[in-house]
């Protein structure tokens, strides 16, 4: 695994992070957090190099930060560091559809020349099955990397497979501990160095 940005030179990337905070997560905040930290840590963060930003979801999406609002690792980390989940119901379509109003727009620092990367966190799926499905259309359209990472016993390995391009873009996860190998794999789907 990379262990320094230097890897990663020349990765461009605008990363749209949705965190799943109902119930049933909202008490992983700690281990979330902490691999979104491992997974921003060795990637290059700044404005000619990646960008991230973050919300929450439950029934709807609230926005923790945009992408130009933490343009150095270290602003970045301490973020991540205060992230607290909240709880109440979880809904995709509330993820969904704060990415479709984000991605390849020109709001809150996304770049044109910067791929978008959308990363999902989740153990819901949608309320409603037939709006999921438009929205992962309508999303289709405006990138072709989103990753899905499922946690818990709610959702298993290839329900959110419709979401994603290829098998290699959906984790599912039992635990919490599990989430520190999938740092090197997703890092290297954000910016593959190969």
């Amino acid at each position: 695994m990379i262990t320094s940005a230097v890897g990663f030179a020349g990765c461009k990337k605008d990363v749209i992070v949705l965190v799943d905070e109902s119930t049933s997560l909202a008490h992983y905040d700690r281990p979330v957090a902490n691999f979104l930290s491992n997974l921003f840590s060795s990637l290059p963060i700044g404005r000619n190099d990646v960008l991230v930003s973050l919300a929450t979801f439950s029934t709807v999406a609230v926005e923790r930060w945009h992408l130009d609002d933490h343009t150095t690792s270290a602003s970045l980390q301490s973020a991540l560091s205060t992230l607290n989940l909240h709880g109440g119901n979880g809904d995709l379509n509330a993820a969904l559809l704060y990415a479709l109003r984000n991605v390849n727009s020109l709001n809150d620092g996304n770049r044109l020349y910067a791929p978008d990367v959308v990363i999902i966190i989740t153990d819901v799926d949608a309320a409603s099955p037939l709006k999921e499905r438009l929205l992962e259309n309508q999303l289709h359209l405006k990138t072709d990397n989103i990753i899905a990472i499922t946690l818990g016993r709610h959702l298993s390995s290839g329900d959110l497979q419709h979401l994603v391009q290829d098998s290699h873009h959906e984790f599912h996860i039992r635990t919490p501990l599990g989430l520190n190998t999938l740092t090197g794999p997703v890092q290297q789907l954000i910016c593959p160095t190969v």
